[in-house]
């Protein structure tokens, strides 16, 4: 077989303990746990109040354009 390289133990050990060792991995799962976080509270969040909100302030400018009108 051509190209064919037989991995003995020892390099899959080097390989597997270089991934160990190597924390900029990890380091950035973590960003991605804590940002992924943000955003589901955020989710919740717009999906809890959103319609309470949206209500809210659509009646207030409804209400402010409909007496700034000059019917």
């Amino acid at each position: 077989m051509t190209g064919y390289r037989r991995i003995r133990r020892h390099d899959a050990a080097a390989v597997l303990g270089g991934f160990w060792r190597d924390q900029g991995a990890a380091t950035a799962i973590e960003y991605a746990l804590v940002a992924s976080s943000i955003g589901a509270a955020i989710a919740a969040t717009v999906y809890t109040l959103g319609d309470e909100v949206l209500t809210t302030y659509y009646t207030r400018i409804s209400e402010a354009v409909a007496s700034a009108s000059p019917n």
